[in-house]
């Protein structure tokens, strides 16, 4: 287990000891005084469901899915970058690099 994934735990089986805990006076009491219908059992069971939902993501695996995209995107953005300063040069006799070849409109 990955220390995120770690911590994630941790932090969810807090969560469900303060849920567990709390009378249940106290969680059915609002979650703040700007008059919500949501009350600290709301709170704290949505703290559960996304703990629950990331320590169900394998962290590693994510990991190493974004490095490969990112090595992905980091190849076509340095292929795209070398195409756009190709310049074709004129090459004399000597092999001495003269302006870059122009257009030619005739064709």
């Amino acid at each position: 287990m990955s220390n995120g994934v770690a911590m994630i735990s941790d932090a969810l089986f807090d969560a469900l000891d303060v849920l567990n805990v709390l009378p249940e006076s106290v969680l059915k009491q609002p979650k703040d005084s700007d008059g919500t219908i949501f009350t600290i059992e709301d709170c704290l069971e949505n703290i559960v469901f996304v703990l629950q939902q990331l320590e169900a993501i394998d962290m590693d695996d994510l990991f190493e899915a974004y490095m490969r995209e990112r090595k992905r995107l980091n190849k076509e953005y340095a292929l795209e970058d070398c195409l756009e300063n190709i310049v074709f040069y004129n090459y004399d006799s000597e092999g001495s690099t003269d302006a870059p070849l122009e257009e030619n409109d005739d064709e």
